[in-house]
């Protein structure tokens, strides 16, 4: 099966918040790439084309360079469960042990949308129909 390469190029283009190149250097894209790929194969399958490959992998990139980046400018992680304005009251939301990777996707668009992609094979089945002892009867067409 086919795997995807990192175009950097490409990956600024598609996600402008990430153009800058002194906020976001090279090797800090290929870096979270790299780590993208061990939470999700990079090869094709029959369930994932290359294209859709490509772009999950770009999401995931994409929320590691998120999530890093909030890391790094000293704000909190997690999801925000309420806030209060008068006398400033701010709760986040515990993880969940059953869903902890689906809580941290959930921490930047990008992941929601890796997430939302993911379970696209995850849903239904899969329907090859047809036996060979029905090649011979032909289809009753009704137009």
């Amino acid at each position: 099966m086919a795997s995807v390469i990192l175009d950097i190029s490409d990956f600024r283009a598609l996600y402008p918040a990430f153009a800058d190149t002194e906020l976001y250097p090279d090797i800090n894209i290929t870096t979270a790439f790299d780590t993208a790929t061990l939470y999700k194969s990079n090869e094709s399958s029959k369930c994932v084309s290359i294209d859709r490959l490509r772009t999950m992998l770009y999401l995931l990139t994409a929320h590691i360079l998120f999530v890093n980046q909030k890391a790094n400018n000293g704000d909190q992680s997690g999801l925000l469960a309420s806030a209060t304005v008068d006398k400033v009251s701010v709760s986040m939301q515990t993880t969940s042990k059953n869903n902890a990777f689906h809580y941290w996707l959930n921490q930047s668009p990008y992941g929601q949308q890796y997430l939302a992609l993911s379970r696209l094979c995850l849903l239904g089945g899969v329907y090859v129909g047809g036996s060979p002892e029905m090649i011979a009867y032909p289809k009753a067409r009704f137009w």
